[in-house]
């Protein structure tokens, strides 16, 4: 559902649209953060909560890849899990 009105102000006025056409790469990922942040404020944690979270996911593999726990865990898989996998075809 949308809410719009007449009274509403837009979102990017021609002002900041010229300036932001003029910013840097930085500057513009900071307006369109403010932009959808005034727009919906509870999406910025939803954003940066996932990224967050996928980083973490990212640095846990990589601390047992490098630790030589992963390729066990991989091998726990495949004799617990994957062995008694029959294909339906």
């Amino acid at each position: 559902m949308s809410r719009r009105s007449g009274s509403d102000e837009p979102a990017l006025s021609a002002e900041s649209a010229q300036e932001m056409a003029n910013a840097g790469r930085l500057k513009q990922i900071r307006m369109v953060a403010g932009l959808v942040n005034r727009a919906n404020p509870r999406a910025m944690p939803i954003v940066f909560g996932s990224g967050l979270g996928i980083m973490a996911v990212l640095i846990v593999v990589g601390l047992l890849e490098v630790t030589g726990a992963w390729s066990g865990a991989l091998a726990w898989l495949k004799v617990h899990m994957i062995s008694g996998y029959n294909p339906p075809l």
